[in-house]
């Protein structure tokens, strides 16, 4: 299955997003996520990325990072699985606190 026959399949029934604050540019926020998350990038165009993971138990969840008007950045994910894609959301979130 294709990455955009995934997406267009009506599988990825679940929905979250995230905005990130952070001073970091746009290559490592991405790179930031594909490591500590797994994602993989599957098409990148300036400053908005397309992603890919899968979890162990064969979940998929695609993502769209990108870049916003306001020098943050937002991830808008799509998955089959309700409570995968609120760990992710949440490990999103926890990888762009600020540090104390």
């Amino acid at each position: 299955t294709t990455f955009k026959n995934l997406l267009a399949s009506g599988e990825l029934t679940f929905k979250a997003s995230v905005a990130i604050h952070s001073s970091d540019i746009f290559a490592k926020v991405l790179a930031k996520i594909c490591h500590f998350l797994n994602f993989s990038v599957v098409e990148q165009i300036v400053e908005s990325a397309s992603l890919y993971s899968k979890s162990p138990l064969g979940d998929h969840i695609c993502a769209l990072l990108k870049s916003n008007n306001d020098g943050g950045f937002s991830c808008d994910m799509k998955c089959n699985h309700e409570q995968l894609i609120k760990h992710v959301q949440s490990e999103i979130d926890s990888l762009f606190q600020p540090q104390l």
